[in-house]
């Protein structure tokens, strides 16, 4: 019993140091050769390459292109809330649409914009449909939060944008439809 438990050992050992090379051969591929071309070189989607890689520092740059990448090929991250959709567009955007069948908004709320720990959240236009008067187009209401958290994981990143990320500019753009509606 004592043999074949050391024997166990020794291949939970050897499994765990293959794990942690190819964890590091991962890793360098990464940061070699960036995310987008890792994928490709690996054969891997996002979140596997990252999760196989494990813990590591994610800086706002890596942080921007692993939310891109994870939106464009996954469901993992939230996509619409509520009466609203977001999407990135092909400046690497992303915006989010409100409509109901009285009124339309439209904002840009791009998390690590421009590789910083920011978050700008600018509504560029509103729209009340049974009002004609009420048609408000380069608004640029605009607010900036900064982002305090650290992230070490694939897993930190989805969940900050699960739950900061969404509540936080959902609570803003709702703020402000109470606000254009107060005005119709």
């Amino acid at each position: 019993m004592n043999q074949s438990l050391s024997k166990l050992e020794f291949k939970r050992r050897k499994l765990q140091e293959n794990t942690d090379e190819i964890s590091g051969l991962l890793k360098q591929i990464l940061t070699d050769n960036g995310l987008s071309l890792a994928k490709t070189i690996t054969g891997l989607d996002t979140f596997s390459l990252l999760k196989r890689i494990g813990e590591m520092y994610y800086d706002s740059e890596m942080c921007y292109e692993v939310l891109y990448e994870l939106f464009r090929d996954s469901g993992i991250l939230i996509k619409e809330i509520g009466m609203y959709t977001l999407e990135f567009n092909f400046d690497g955007v992303l915006e989010w649409h409100y409509r109901n069948n009285n009124e339309t908004m439209y904002a840009l709320c791009t998390p690590f914009w421009d590789g910083t720990y920011t978050l700008p959240m600018d509504i560029q236009s509103y729209c009340s449909l049974n009002d004609e008067d009420y048609d408000f187009e380069n608004l640029e209401i605009y607010k900036s939060k900064k982002i305090t958290k650290k992230f070490n994981s694939v897993e930190s990143i989805i969940s900050w944008f699960n739950n900061w990320y969404i509540h936080t500019v959902k609570h803003f753009l709702d703020d402000n439809l109470v606000e254009f509606r107060s005005k119709t």
